[in-house]
């Protein structure tokens, strides 16, 4: 329903008026033959839309609706008057009416021609509520954001200025939001890291329409921290657009530090250990080997026969975990996959298909021998294996 206050001091035109609108279904209508008595209407309830004469005694339409701009706001205004003079139309628009329009011969035609205008105007003054709310609701939340937001200008070039940052960049990087709009992220990057990252990031972007990377930021004070970046483009106003959000990884970045000076003192540990086993392993062998050139009896050199296995078991172990002991030990990278199936020792009788070109695997460097042990267990163990697949599926 379309709520309608309907101003005139002429109340033959007011019942007319009203008959005349609420033939429509979604229109009803109060009436006042004043604009002091429509004020004090407003003060008493809400209304979708006002109509006005102009000519009206005590306070005509114009002044009628500067007092309804300086008390109600926004509400759709009408001005319907038998005035045509071009500066009422001009005065009346530059107050903010939304529509004017002036009365007829053919009352029918007039108020369903009002009816459209009464429509069109709350409905618009709606969806510009709506704009409204909806643009306040994203400042609300990107503002209360726990992470830095930038919306910059894109494209092939690369990264602009900014054109929004929400509350969190500029308590993250020292800036205010006025120095930021004229600033771009060339700015608050390391020129080193711009090298590294930024072409990447744009062929990306312009591939796959986001990305997702490691950079760092430089406070206004000079201090800098590592952060992880989610980036997506898109099309806004005309323009290409990227929308950032960059959050502070210092603590994970400790961390990983951490866990990388934990996994060089074990490896440390573990080598001198394997170390100090394998000497002594080396003594035992020895002494078995001895004992067994003095005694002839049969069961006891089978006995020594089988701890001299059981110790070379042993040390075979304490190999094995030699070859494991750079796991974790150097931070991980993006891998080609193609160098690590082109293995030479596949007997002539097994078909190894790999169809992994052009990808990339982000894993700890002892990737490779994680394939060779798969790829040679398959051959050892397998049952009658003729050919060996390699695939991958793509997955987002």
């Amino acid at each position: 329903m379309y709520s309608v206050l309907y101003v005139d001091d002429e109340h033959n035109l007011l019942k007319v008026g009203k008959q005349f609108f609420e033939k429509a279904p979604d229109i009803s209508v109060k009436t006042a033959d004043s604009g002091i008595a429509a004020l004090d209407l407003l003060r008493q309830g809400r209304y979708d839309a006002i109509v006005a004469d102009y000519h009206m005694p005590g306070m005509d339409g114009i002044a009628f609706l500067k007092s309804v701009r300086e008390r109600f706001g926004d509400i759709p205004f009408i001005l319907f008057t038998g005035k045509s003079r071009e500066e009422v139309v001009i005065e009346a628009l530059n107050e903010g009416a939304d529509f004017y329009l002036q009365k007829g011969d053919d009352p029918e035609s007039q108020f369903a021609m009002l009816s459209n205008q009464i429509r069109y105007a709350v409905e618009r003054r709606r969806a510009e509520e709506a704009l409204r709310e909806s643009e306040h609701l994203f400042r609300e939340v990107c503002n209360n954001a726990n992470d830095a937001v930038f919306l910059l200008e894109g494209g092939p070039k690369g990264p602009g200025r900014y054109l929004l940052v929400n509350n969190k960049a500029e308590k993250m990087l020292g800036y205010s939001k006025e120095e930021f709009l004229r600033m771009t992220p060339r700015d608050i990057i390391p020129a080193d890291v711009q090298k590294r990252v930024i072409p990447c990031v744009i062929e990306r972007l312009k591939r796959e329409g986001d990305a997702t990377f490691e950079s760092v930021h430089r406070r206004k004070d000079g201090s800098m921290y590592p952060i992880e970046v989610s980036t997506h483009t898109f099309r806004y106003k005309g323009m290409d657009v990227d929308l950032s959000i960059a959050r502070d990884i210092s603590e994970r970045k400790q961390a990983e530090e951490a866990l990388w000076q934990a996994n060089r003192q074990l490896k440390l540990m573990t080598s001198i250990t394997r170390h100090d086993i394998n000497n002594k392993i080396s003594v035992i062998l020895g002494y078995l080997e001895l004992v067994k050139k003095n005694f002839n009896d049969p069961a006891l050199v089978d006995y020594l026969n089988k701890l001299d296995s059981a110790t070379k078991s042993i040390r075979s172990q304490i190999e094995f975990t030699k070859l494991y002991q750079e796991l974790g030990a150097e931070k991980p990278r993006w891998q080609e996959l193609e160098p690590l199936f082109s293995w030479s020792e596949v007997p002539p009788t097994i078909s190894l298909k790999a169809d992994v070109r052009g990808l990339e695997i982000f894993a700890d460097l002892m990737l490779g021998k994680v394939f060779f042990n798969l790829l040679d267990n398959s051959i050892r163990h397998g049952r009658h294996v003729t050919e060996i697949d390699v695939t991958s599926v793509h997955s987002r």
